[in-house]
Formats: C-alpha cells, structure tokens, sequence
C-alpha cells in the first residue's frame, strides 16, 4: 500500500491520454489479472493494498481524545485503515497534495471485518487538496471511502469494487460531482453506503 501521512503531501498529476496508473505487478509483469471481461465478473482483487492519504480536517470519531471533538478538535484523532497511523485535526482546509487522472487497479486487503484496505481513502483529508478526475478498478473493498474531513471530488469512476464502491463516516462533509458507478456482478455491495458516524448519526462535523 501507498501511505500518504498528515501533513505530507502527494502531488499525482496526470492527464487524460496520461494518466497515473497503480495497479499490480501482476497486471504490469505478465498479465495475469483477471478483470471479469471474459467471465461477466471480476477476480483479481486485493494484489496490494492501495493508497491512503491521512489528513489534519476535523473528524467526528475519536480513539485517542476523552474531550468533545466538538470543542477540541485538534485532540480528535483516529487510527487510520491498516495500521496507516493518527490522522483528524482542526483544519478543514489542510491539503494532502492533489490526485489529478489517477486510476487505482486490482487493489484493497481485509484484515478483519472492521479494518479493510480500500482502493482510495481519504482520512481527515481536507478542502485544500484538489481531487480530479479519478478512478478504481477491481477493488478487494470499498473503491472509495472518506473517514471524516472535508474534501471535495469531482469526475470519480468506480468500476467491479468488492464491497460499495463509494463509502463516507466519521463526519466528512465534502462533496461529490460528476460520479459514474458500475457494480461487480458477483460480489459488489452498495453503489453508496452514506453514514455520518454509525451509532451516532447526530455527531458533528
């Protein structure tokens, strides 16, 4: 997996007839990968973990703070997806660099049914990172999941993701637009799973 930590960047800019592309090896190698064309579905997921960029924006889900996020917003931090550290802060308009035609292939890994790998997630990630123009690909998880802060996206393609293929908690309050969704045949979940934080859906951000 890619690791993106808070307060670093990442600055992956492609174009359209060149576009970043992080797939496998065995997709670059030999390819080996299946990607469903020739059996209506698609296997070859979960070849590495993916990328995961952590931010400083506000998050509504707390493993390290005893106070009110609310209050205190810079004490509220989480454990992020995969054992990829702290991420959550007080800025919603920290950046995490910029993703511009990227396309994330045949990635995602399930530790356990609480802590899964996604082809992108963005954690605590906020309103000054520019994301455009982005696709996943045969994910083993969710194809794009936001815990928290305050990116916005637009032009996002999610194609044959394991579980949804878009997911958002923990109080991200960014936005969407432009999306194109097409759901795996044999294992796919929710085109969207939407929740502000489970258990508490009043909490703020």
């Amino acid at each position: 997996a890619i690791f993106i930590n808070p307060g670093s960047k990442i600055e992956a800019n492609g174009t359209a007839a060149l576009p970043i592309v992080m797939t496998s090896i065995g997709d670059v190698a030999d390819g080996s990968v299946n990607d469903g064309s020739s059996s209506g579905n698609s296997s070859s997921r979960g070849e590495w973990g993916g990328l995961v960029i952590s931010g400083l924006a506000p998050i509504n889900d707390c493993d390290v703070t005893t106070v009110d996020p609310v209050a205190n917003p810079e004490l509220c931090e989480k454990t992020g997806e995969g054992g990829s550290g702290l991420f959550g802060g007080n800025d919603d308009a920290d950046s995490s660099g910029s993703l511009n035609y990227v396309r994330v292939m045949y990635a995602g890994f399930k530790f356990n049914d609480e802590d899964e790998l996604n082809g992108i997630a963005f954690q605590g990630v906020g309103s000054g990172t520019d994301v455009e123009f982005i696709q996943v690909h045969n994910n083993a998880d969710d194809g794009v999941e936001f815990f928290g802060g305050a990116v916005d996206v637009d032009h996002i393609v999610v194609t044959a993701a394991g579980d949804d293929s878009i997911d958002w908690t923990d109080g991200w309050t960014g936005s969407l637009q432009f999306v194109l969704v097409n759901q795996a045949s044999d294992s796919a979940d929710n085109g969207i799973e939407a929740d502000n934080r489970e258990g508490d859906e009043n909490a703020t951000p």
